[in-house]
């Protein structure tokens, strides 16, 4: 069984993420990173000379919304090598190297292309569907991806072609390849590439099940509410009678 959890690079599941893998046992974890962004991404290494424009803008969005939801980037891919490291078992970088995405993009994006993902970027909204506020942005995505990624692939082509599809097709053969050492894998992904995936694993003949951002966030709104409830039951309500 290979199970695909998507995350986003954004909020505050981390915690979710490591209890989602860890009552599945796998023998396998795999993460959306290469060798050099592990490494940036533990040592929080932010040198990123000769990294095309266009990698840099989409750096800096992500960076500024997980800073509106109090954690930083990617935190959610170092909670799931955590995980993998408290319960033993290798860690898998499964996603496609970047330096060869950046040459793709800069020899391939067009000049128009370009010019209009910097100019989303500028006025600091998500790089498809100006004019809405990111929740919203965040739900309508997670409610219908396909929808977004059609949007995503008639004004930015390429973008789409290198950042998504060709990374959905090197992550599934990744996982692939896990699969057919250990019984159980689980990877840990943005959820806008989990359809892909699963869709190219299926197609294989693997078995997948999956684990949305949504239940996450949901599960950790439910877990912080839960908290809250028991703290103020604590330091307001009456001790609890003691047990027979």
């Amino acid at each position: 069984m290979i199970t695909l959890i998507g995350t986003g690079h954004v909020f505050d599941i981390g915690a979710r993420v490591r209890e989602e893998i860890r009552i599945r046992l796998p023998q396998v974890v795999g993460i959306e990173l290469d060798g050099p962004r592990y490494h940036a991404l533990r040592t929080k290494h932010k040198d990123r000379r000769g990294t095309p424009l266009v990698y840099r803008l989409l750096a800096d969005f992500q960076t500024r919304i997980a800073n509106e939801y109090g954690v930083e980037a990617g935190d959610e891919m170092l909670a799931a090598s955590e995980e993998a490291k408290a319960l033993n078992v290798p860690l898998a970088l499964i996603d496609k190297d970047a330096q060869q995405t950046f040459v793709r993009l800069r020899k391939e994006m067009r000049f128009g292309e370009k010019a209009r993902l910097v100019g989303s970027a500028v006025v600091g909204l998500l790089p498809i569907l100006p004019g809405k506020s990111i929740e919203k942005q965040v739900q309508e995505m997670q409610e219908d991806y396909t929808a977004y990624f059609v949007e995503m692939e008639k004004r930015f082509p390429t973008l789409k072609r290198v950042l998504l599809d060709e990374r959905n097709e090197h992550m599934a053969r990744a996982l692939q390849d896990l699969a057919e050492r250990n019984e159980r894998v689980v990877a840990v992904m943005g959820d806008g590439h989990v359809d892909g995936v699963q869709a190219l694993l299926a197609g294989r003949g693997l078995p997948v099940e999956t684990v949305r951002l949504k239940e996450l966030r949901a599960k950790a709104a439910a877990a912080q509410g839960n908290a809250t409830a028991t703290l103020t039951m604590t330091i307001e309500g009456d001790p609890p009678p003691p047990r027979d």
